[in-house]
């Protein structure tokens, strides 16, 4: 067999060998932030978790009593080409509160954005650091709380009563 034929078989064998093998593209699952506060008080809970996103950069774009979501502008440079459509695209926090026996669960979903707001919004799921700044801020919220000290309670006071000389003058005693 000339040296031809042995470099084309050997050819023939790797490609036949290679076949029977799949290459699995594996990535990383989706996160989806979560916390359980212990704390009962869901307007200190919004306040605080408030005060954390923005204090990373998101607004405030949707307010209701058990959801809040957050928007941020993403950098051109995190890999998704959505300025090619109209406008860069943002990062999407929306926030769940729910109380769960004594504490207030945190669920966030995460999202990339484009287009907010309009009727060419397109969505897709965020990854990268975002997700992990999330969560760092949702843990940073119940450490938060916990380092708040327990509220106050301040002893029931006594009613005052009046005697009834007082509420109906000196005459009252005398009679």
């Amino acid at each position: 067999m000339s040296l031809w034929h042995c470099l084309a078989a050997s050819v023939i064998a790797l490609a036949l060998a290679s076949c029977g093998t799949t290459q699995e593209v594996t990535q990383a699952p989706a996160v989806r932030p979560d916390v359980l506060v212990p704390s009962k008080d869901l307007n200190l809970v919004r306040g605080v978790l408030i005060n954390r996103m923005t204090g990373i950069g998101y607004r405030v774009t949707t307010d209701a009593p058990a959801t809040i979501t957050f928007e941020k502008q993403l950098e051109q440079s995190s890999g998704f080409l959505g300025g090619m459509f109209g406008g860069p695209p943002y990062a999407r926090v929306t926030t769940v509160l729910a109380e769960s026996g004594g504490a207030i669960r945190i669920v966030a979903e995460l999202a990339t954005v484009t287009n907010p707001g309009t009727s060419n919004e397109q969505r897709s799921e965020l990854r990268g650091k975002e997700p992990e700044a999330v969560q760092q801020t949702l843990e940073s919220v119940v450490t938060d709380i916990r380092a708040m000290p327990p509220p106050r309670r301040t002893p029931a006071k006594k009613k005052k009563t009046k005697k009834a000389a007082q509420l109906f003058g000196a005459s009252w005693n005398a009679a």
